[in-house]
């Protein structure tokens, strides 16, 4: 007999707490990659029963630098502008993930961006007004289905 395991909800699954505690939305770059990167990272490194490491701490530790953090009330918020910061990274400005798995071994590289493409400047200015000014970008909505990179079939790879 095969047994179904249920991970939950976003809310009551594994990373649950992440969704409703608080949370940041951040931008760094890299000057050997010549890349920025947007990302979300809890605000609090143990949440309940589960230990949640602090990402922008991690990147650093592999030569990324901080050009702007902004706090958020939930996680979900926090996701939510990161989400839309990328989706018009994608189908508005047509920019695609710059880095490889392989050159972000602890994960997001789909966030990064090549800085000539985007720089930080612009990049930060993305976030605060979002943070700002919620849903103030334009959103298409049949980019994400469940938080999944999917972008435009008109909208080929960055050169």
């Amino acid at each position: 007999m095969r047994r179904q395991q249920h991970q939950g909800c976003r809310y009551c699954g594994p990373l649950g707490r992440f969704y409703l505690d608080p949370a940041s939305v951040y931008v760094l770059k890299h000057v050997g990659y010549e890349a920025v990167k947007v990302g979300v990272s809890s605000a609090t490194e143990i949440r309940g029963n589960h230990w949640i490491y602090d990402r922008i701490s991690e990147h650093k530790q592999r030569g990324w630098s901080s050009c702007f953090e902004g706090s958020t009330r939930t996680g979900a918020e926090a996701l939510r502008i990161e989400w839309a910061i990328l989706n018009y990274a994608y189908n508005s400005l047509g920019v695609r993930p710059f880095l490889t798995k392989a050159e972000m071994p602890k994960g997001g590289w789909t966030e990064t961006f090549k800085e000539r493409d985007l720089p930080a400047e612009t990049l930060c200015e993305l976030v605060r007004n979002e943070l700002d000014s919620p849903g103030t970008l334009p959103v298409d909505k049949t980019w994400s289905k469940q938080g999944h990179l999917m972008f435009k079939e008109s909208s080929g790879p960055s050169a």
